[in-house]
């Protein structure tokens, strides 16, 4: 992890778990799309550097076929607590996930994960006061640069209406056994290989 060029220290970037760019990225590799408060947070098991975040679920948004919501659950969420002269700091793109403040965010169980409660957010918005993007964004621009561009400053409803109308990645069909992270690198594999042989390229 390191410090984003341009940034204050404060903002870092390091390989995301699944690129999330788009809605089809959210219900291709999602189990739900989730509207969440942050109601608790703490030190993670490596110390200050990672936090543990408690999340309320307040309302389904998606949700894959047969995929069970949590009522509440726990996830990491980067940045140390403000503390010892210590800025707080986020991930480029992403919120910090503040105590009280509310999120939309797109989550897969991880079949095997140290994740507290085994679930993985892979993408958030601000949602305060029911509006897409209103609300903290310590990390900048958001990366869900998709979704934003559809429904940013709308209401929660219009994020529904879109998720419902946008079909997965057909590969990504063949891998719903997979959890989000193997599901994506699955059908990303799958692309590059079908890629190549159009190429002419030998696997």
């Amino acid at each position: 992890m390191g410090a984003e060029p341009g940034r204050s220290d404060g903002v870092f970037s390091e390989p995301r778990v699944i690129p999330a760019r788009d809605a089809v990225d959210w219900v291709s590799y999602g189990d739900h799309v989730l509207v969440v408060t942050v109601t608790g947070e703490r030190d993670g098991p490596e110390g200050p550097w990672l936090r543990v975040v408690d999340m309320r679920v307040d309302e389904a948004v998606w949700s894959r076929e047969g995929a069970a919501v949590p009522g509440v659950f726990r996830s990491y969420a980067a940045g140390v607590r403000a503390r010892d002269g210590r800025p707080p700091y986020a991930l480029v793109g992403e919120p910090r996930y503040e105590v009280g403040s509310t999120y939309v965010v797109a989550v897969f169980r991880a079949e095997r994960s140290a994740a507290p409660d085994g679930w993985v957010v892979f993408s958030g918005l601000p949602c305060q006061g029911g509006r897409i993007a209103e609300g903290e964004v310590a990390g900048g621009a958001a990366n869900a640069d998709g979704v934003m561009a559809a429904v940013g400053g709308r209401d929660v409803a219009a994020l529904h209406v879109l998720l419902a109308a946008t079909p997965p990645d057909p590969v990504s069909l063949k891998y719903l056994h997979l959890d989000g992270a193997a599901r994506f690198q699955a059908t990303a594999a799958e692309r590059s290989e079908r890629s190549g042989r159009s190429l002419g390229v030998a696997p």
